[in-house]
């Protein structure tokens, strides 16, 4: 990874491990900022606690393409298969890391009414990566891991953050939907 100073922050802190009560966190950022190099530490640090669910992988798998665009039919597929994944993770005694872009408001809310629905606590971790850097950590990627350029730049200018550091269209709380 290119060094960096970044801003990263979770809304709450991940709670130690409960027999009771089960934790989803749900990372938010760009494309190439660290999400799943996060995620697989923390699957890492304690493999017998946490399952991870990303999207990417899931399609690569069905559909052999990171990404398709317009098609609704098959990511509507990813989507329902990792909500079944997130539910059995949770059903079976695990906490689960969901590390996608999660940067649209309707995502998080589904992962919030899982939760909910589990009575689990969930954790959002917001990784703040200047555009540049993002760029450059894609550059070093190779084949179908790495993301076309004007995507991730679309994203950026569709979720710029804020002067507080949240990005825009989360609004001023990590967990507000649109």
């Amino acid at each position: 990874l290119v060094p960096c100073v970044t801003l990263e922050y979770m809304i709450p802190p991940i709670p130690d491990r409960s027999e009771k009560v089960r934790t989803i966190v749900v990372t938010v950022g760009l494309q190439g900022c660290g999400k799943t190099t996060w995620a697989l530490a923390l699957i890492n640090s304690d493999p017998a606690r946490w399952k991870r669910v990303n999207r990417d992988d899931l399609r690569m798998m069905l559909t052999g393409k990171l990404f398709e665009p317009g098609n609704n039919a098959k990511e509507a597929l990813v989507t329902s298969c990792a909500t079944v994944l997130i539910r059995e993770a949770l059903n079976n005694g695990y906490d689960v890391v969901i590390d996608n872009t999660s940067l649209n408001g309707r995502a998080r809310k589904a992962f919030h009414l899982i939760a909910e629905e589990f009575g689990a606590i969930i954790v959002e971790k917001v990784f703040n990566v200047p555009l540049n850097i993002v760029l450059e950590r894609n550059a070093q990627r190779t084949g179908d891991s790495r993301v076309p350029d004007d995507v991730i730049i679309d994203f950026a200018k569709r979720f710029q953050l804020n002067d507080k550091g949240i990005f825009r269209k989360l609004k001023d709380s990590v967990t507000s939907y649109e």
